[in-house]
């Protein structure tokens, strides 16, 4: 019996600016990490700092001679981070020149800093030093304005608001907007926590709580990695010449997120003005289809697909379908044939629809779904 090839062993650092709400996030990812990484790597994953667990209580094994009693579980303590010198000290500097620490006497393969634009006054400097490379490596970084919460409401829906804060507070008090204990709650008005409780779309949501909340999030993670490509396909448009982290809102979480599930399908968003942000292939025999698109009426849109490559392909229902009322619907009733060198034709009806999806291989080894906004 043939022995199994050895698998290679990968590490990442991975540095968050919260203590709680990011850690225990990705605290609850690194399994379903580890399984979609498991036929080619062993994947190792530091968190920095270390989730910190809220206590649980759990009720001991007794006789029924004795009355039942609590225990304790004690807490994971936060692992002590390397010193940062001087010079990289501020907010959010600190966490890229901690993920450069990690790249140092390749320690680590990759290492990311995810942070959140909130009032620090240090983001350029912490992008410019991103770029920086260390043993011919650049720390990557995972970005959210205005707090890592943008993210977890892309779960539940489309939003494009442009929240003040992640929590309203009193001082340094939370006033857990969107429960009406507190004269000030700007019941998600101001605050993107708020407006996650008054929707109702996670119980109990806070920043300070355990991650319990991840197994209804995480359900939800493909509709937030669509929604994710659409609120940056929406705000770059309307702001092309602006940096990242001058954008609110902004998200890119969602890359981090696809690179540690191993999902390489590429997600890109557009409309009827604007090209599909599609890269040219740089050897034609490498490029499978090409997309255009025309909309000839209110109602009705034309769809092209030339097949580029030296055998025929079909297109499948599951391919082509448009979003109406949040539903799915079908533009193929069968098959379609696409032979080489040739050009397949659909024309759709898009009365009432919110969205067109496309969901097919572009390239070699590259598959895309492509979302229009119609």
């Amino acid at each position: 019996m043939a022995r199994p090839s050895k698998r290679l062993r990968h590490n990442i650092l991975i540095v968050c600016e919260g203590e709680s709400t990011e850690p225990q996030y990705f605290a609850n990812l690194i399994p379903l990490a580890k399984t979609a990484w498991s036929e080619t790597h062993d994947l190792y994953i530091v968190l920095s700092p270390k989730p910190t667990l809220v206590e649980e209580e759990k009720e001991e094994s007794v006789s029924k001679h004795k009355t039942p009693r609590k225990r304790r579980q004690i807490k994971q303590i936060a692992e002590e981070a390397p010193p940062i010198e001087e010079p990289y000290k501020a907010v959010p500097v600190r966490y890229v020149r901690e993920a450069q620490q990690g790249l140092e006497d390749n320690t680590y393969e990759e290492t990311w800093a995810v942070f959140d634009k909130d009032d620090h006054p240090k983001h350029k400097e912490a992008f410019d030093l991103a770029e920086k490379k260390v043993e011919g490596k650049k720390v990557k970084i995972a970005f959210s304005s205005i707090s890592f919460e943008q993210w977890v409401l892309l779960h539940f829906e489309k939003s494009l608001t442009a929240f003040e804060k992640s929590a309203c507070k009193d001082g340094k008090k939370p006033i857990y907007c969107g429960t009406n204990q507190h004269p000030n709650d700007c019941a998600g008005k101001r605050c993107v926590s708020g407006y996650i409780k008054m929707k109702k779309y996670l119980n109990n949501y806070s920043k300070s709580g355990n991650a319990a909340y991840f197994d209804t999030l995480h359900p939800n993670f493909l509709s937030a990695l669509e929604n994710a490509a659409w609120l940056r396909h929406q705000i770059l448009k309307a702001n092309p010449s602006a940096l990242i982290y001058q954008l609110n809102p902004y998200t890119n979480l969602d890359v981090l997120v696809k690179y540690l599930l191993q999902i390489q399908e590429k997600i890109v968003w557009t409309d009827f003005a604007h090209k599909p942000n599609i890269p040219e292939s740089a050897n034609d025999d490498e490029c499978i289809f090409t997309i255009r698109f025309e909309k000839k009426s209110a109602t009705l849109t034309e769809l092209q697909f030339t097949n580029h490559s030296n055998k025929s392909h079909l297109l499948l229902p599951n391919h082509l379908f448009v979003i109406k009322n949040r539903n799915k619907i079908s533009l193929l009733d069968s098959k379609m044939l696409v032979d080489t060198r040739k050009t397949g034709v659909v024309a759709l009806n898009t009365t009432d629809c919110e969205e067109l999806k496309l969901n097919f291989l572009l390239y070699a080894r590259e598959n895309y779904r492509i979302l229009i906004k119609l």
